[in-house]
């Protein structure tokens, strides 16, 4: 086989300028640099992900209570490998790859409870353990080992209530991969914490930029004024490095958003911890490599599973989970509902001014509708107000959409046949303009208005809200990462 020297020559070029690249990211923080783009975009670079990290770390994959009875079950794909994880007869949690020894078909689909695998293409039959235990016609089969088939196991363990997997023979024991995590948020006892609720997202970005968004705080003044408002800021408290990108930090603020949660009750176990701080004001976050993420409460806790699908695609899975003795109380359901009340009255309250809003933004637009048309000729001889009002309601009815770039091409056909309909096609070039200019007003109105809101912002607060690079102003953060923020 031939090999290409200048092939070789431009692979060797794009790892060492990533190297530098890595390099420059890697000073200190008023001199670093972003990390070249490649390290997100690069197929070559994910696929070494997948090989070195993912099928060499251990990863978190499921809460215990998912595997409660003998029987449950969960598949999984992760970067390219099928398997299972399932409670055996004993009690026990194992894991194996989802593919039948005889020809490779997946045994198994989605979670449920069973009492046995089998293949859908031969019907050859798994117990709970993976273990091969019918094979239908091959009792003739000279040498054939029924004992000594199985499904390929996949390393297994569990640590405080989440389970975890490997697919490396050779990786350290979980409870040495986990000790230095364990020393900053064992206190926790996550084993004591129960799942509440789950939920599924998938991201088009890169899985790496999940996990930086949860560290950067540079975001939080212009994406979550709201929800992340009152934090202290980026100096008040410390990331402390973890091994291999890992972190962990503790803080201590008042939030509105877990007042309700109060009138639960602090666990027992929690009392104390962490050290030094009011427990009903503390709260911290942390990561684990590779995928698992922690925002905590002592009220509750918000955990993340990040999995790399693509350079360009990721999925979560978000774990809420609150103590296990709110389980245990006679009167839970009429505490949460009273939480939930005082979310839909703070919703409530919002409706009016959402209702104005919508009808002021309605007004403006027929106004500029009326405007438009009349600036290319179509005078009141054709259409009067009520006639414009009309189609206008008419089209956004249809649409099932705002006046936005959205709708482009169906709204602009619909109000062009309403009005030729109504004028007997009078004027049809004259309508289609006014038309066209009335939805590039409404298209680039916002751009001169989202300015003059940005500079009286910026006058007001004395903060850039678009600063430059390095150097340039930043704005004061209010606080670290917490659930809101993935939640939302």
């Amino acid at each position: 086989m031939t090999i290409d020297v200048n092939l070789l020559h431009r692979a060797g070029r794009q790892w060492r300028e990533l190297g530098e690249g890595i390099g420059r990211a890697r000073k200190p923080l008023a001199e670093a640099n972003h990390l070249p783009s490649s390290i997100y975009t690069s197929e070559e670079i994910f696929a070494l992900e997948k090989e070195k990290i993912f099928k060499k770390d251990w990863l978190a994959v499921a809460r215990v209570e998912e595997l409660e009875k003998p029987g449950d079950y969960m598949t999984f794909d992760i970067v390219g490998e099928p398997i299972i994880v399932a409670r055996d007869g004993d009690g026990e949690i194992n894991a194996f790859y989802n593919v039948c020894v005889h020809r490779g078909t997946e045994v198994a689909a989605g979670s449920g409870n069973v009492k046995t695998f089998s293949c859908p293409y031969h019907a050859w039959t798994y117990d709970l353990a993976g273990r091969l235990v019918g094979a239908a016609y091959m009792d003739d089969v000279k040498d054939f080992d029924l004992a000594g088939c199985r499904l390929q196991p996949v390393r297994c363990g569990v640590w405080q209530g989440w389970v975890f997997v490997s697919f490396d023979a050779a990786a350290e024991p979980l409870e040495s991969f986990v000790a230095e995590y364990a020393e900053a948020f064992g206190p926790y006892q996550q084993q004591r914490f129960r799942l509440n609720r789950r939920v599924t997202k998938t991201l088009d970005c890169n899985w790496k930029l999940i996990h930086e968004n949860f560290v950067d705080i540079y975001h939080f003044l212009t994406l979550h004024p709201e929800t992340l408002a009152n934090w202290q800021g980026p100096e008040d408290y410390e990331y402390r490095a973890l091994r291999h990108g890992g972190y962990a930090t503790f803080y201590e603020n008042e939030t509105s958003w877990i007042e309700p949660f109060r009138e639960l009750g602090l666990p027992e176990w929690l009392r104390g911890w962490p050290e030094g701080m009011d427990p009903a004001l503390a709260g911290c976050s942390g990561f684990m490599t590779p995928n698992f993420t922690i925002f905590g409460r002592v009220y509750g806790i918000v955990n993340v599973l990040v999995w790399p699908v693509s350079p360009a695609k990721s999925t979560m899975d978000i774990y809420c989970t609150v103590p296990e003795q709110y389980f245990r109380q006679d009167d839970i359901v009429d505490r949460v509902l009273s939480v939930r009340l005082e979310a839909r009255d703070v919703l409530g309250q919002r409706w009016p001014m959402a209702f104005l809003a919508a009808f002021t933004s309605q007004a403006i637009a027929y106004a500029m509708l009326t405007l438009s048309l009349r600036a290319v000729g179509v005078g009141s001889d054709l259409l009067d107000w009520s006639q414009i009002l009309l189609v206008q309601g008419l089209a956004i009815i249809l649409t099932s959409i705002p006046i936005t770039p959205g709708s482009v091409g169906v709204s602009e056909l619909i109000y062009i046949g309403f009005f030729n309909l109504i004028t007997d096609g009078q004027a049809p070039d004259q309508i289609a303009a006014g038309v066209i200019l009335f939805r590039l007003a409404i298209w680039l109105l916002p751009i001169p208005i989202g300015w003059i809101v940005t500079l009286r912002w910026q006058s007001k607060s004395g903060q850039k809200l678009f600063g430059g690079g390095g150097g340039g102003d930043r704005p004061e953060s209010n606080g670290p990462p917490r659930t809101e923020t993935v939640a939302s």
